[in-house]
């Protein structure tokens, strides 16, 4: 049987330097039926030069020369030009492991999209790095609402914590479908000149009948401080830039049928990237956007006592972190009636059959509405609980 044609894209700009040794890792690949799609965005040190010596030595290579229309451009002219049945993206700076392309292709055959882990390296170390969403095969509609609900942010549907994406919109670790890929490409706005990574996978994700996301790590992600990603901009530009992404990404989620927990999602993940623009911008402290904190009522009164913490919600999620950092108790197990689903998330929640073996002192629930709490309460109750042991306060709202 003829292997797939996997086209690969590699957007190129000034980046001579380490270009040789991502060209390495991806033309010594033990998956050999690719199409490597360079595109030299104008750059001016001598990496055009490089990326035509190797359009001349191995005819898998196409090379496309453009003036510099910022890394948004050249992917969607590269997108454009490939003819495989499926598209990847490797960046210049970047290196993959041998056999990444080819376990990603055995293991993601029928998947609109393949999702892996990587390696976060820099001057202080590398170290695993991985998507929020669990391992695992995402099919069925049930599956695909779950994962729509928790993409851009992996807490609750629009909860207000645990702000990272269920899954990343970084487009290189990741497997597309070409067909779709160009249709995608072809809906977003040519004049985004960065963070069109995110509006193309969240409008991707969108349109996916199904999502695997697996184990498989091979990708080694370099963290530069001189990279783009990584400067210190003090003009407004990169502010509007985020509500232009938002302006790509909005319409599509508000006609989806999961709009209800879609928009949330994307509004608080606006208002933290903006947040962050701030920051970097060196704005004083009273310009930043902050949001709410839930603050463990009972710091001062559980000292060394043995606790389970009872909800998995926006308040019990700054609970456990909570618990987990300060030295007020000894936070014993985390339970909660939707523990498969937090479990999906990667939470470190359990079946509420964990109450049953009585090795805790109290039962704190973390609810913010007492309507809510004397619900858990009766559950509680009804689980062999004793009263005495069941503790609710208000949470501390900061």
């Amino acid at each position: 049987m003829k292997k797939a044609l996997l086209s690969v894209i590699v957007p190129v700009y000034n980046v001579r330097p380490y270009l040789e040794k991502c060209m390495t890792s991806i033309l010594g690949q033990t998956y050999q039926n690719i199409e490597v799609i360079l595109i030299d965005d104008g750059s001016t040190d001598g990496s055009e030069r490089l990326c035509r010596e190797y359009a001349g030595c191995d005819a898998r290579i196409r090379l496309l020369s453009q003036e510099n229309q910022g890394v948004a451009g050249a992917r969607r002219n590269g997108i454009r030009l490939a003819a495989g049945e499926y598209i990847t993206f490797v960046d210049p700076d970047d290196y993959i492991d041998a056999d990444l392309f080819q376990r990603m292709l055995e293991c993601g055959s029928g998947f609109d999209m393949v999702v892996c882990r990587w390696y976060r390296e820099s001057e202080n170390g590398a170290r695993l790095a991985y998507d929020r969403m669990a391992v695992g095969a995402y099919r069925t509609r049930e599956d695909m609402n779950f994962l729509l609900d928790h993409m851009v942010n992996a807490s609750m549907p629009g909860g207000l914590v645990n702000i990272r994406p269920g899954i990343t919109s970084y487009l290189w670790n990741k497997l597309y479908k070409t067909s779709l890929a160009k249709e995608i490409y072809g809906q977003i706005d040519p004049g985004i000149r960065g963070g069109e990574d995110m509006v193309f996978t969240y409008l991707y994700l969108l349109r996916c009948e199904s999502v695997l996301i697996s184990d498989i790590c091979g990708y080694h992600y370099q963290v530069r401080s001189s990279s783009i990603a990584h400067a210190v901009l003090r003009d407004c530009s990169r502010l509007r830039r985020e509500c232009d992404l938002y302006d790509n990404v909005a319409p599509a989620f508000m006609e989806h049928p999961r709009r209800d927990t879609l928009l949330p999602q994307l509004q608080l993940k606006l208002s933290t990237r903006i947040a962050r623009r701030l920051a970097s911008m060196e704005f004083a402290p009273e310009a930043r956007l902050e949001l709410k904190t839930y603050l463990f009522p009972f710091l001062n009164m559980l000292d060394e006592k043995r606790v389970v913490l009872y909800g998995a919600g926006t308040v019990g999620r700054h609970y456990w972190r909570q618990l987990r950092k300060f030295n007020a108790c000894e936070a014993v197990g985390w339970t909660d009636g939707d523990w498969r689903n937090c479990r999906r998330e990667g939470l470190d929640v359990s079946s509420e059959e964990a109450l049953a073996d009585g090795g805790y002192d109290f039962v704190v629930i973390a609810e913010l509405e007492e309507a809510a709490a004397d619900k858990a309460r009766q559950r509680l109750i009804s689980l062999g609980v004793a009263k005495e042991k069941i503790l609710w306060k208000p949470p501390l709202e900061l």
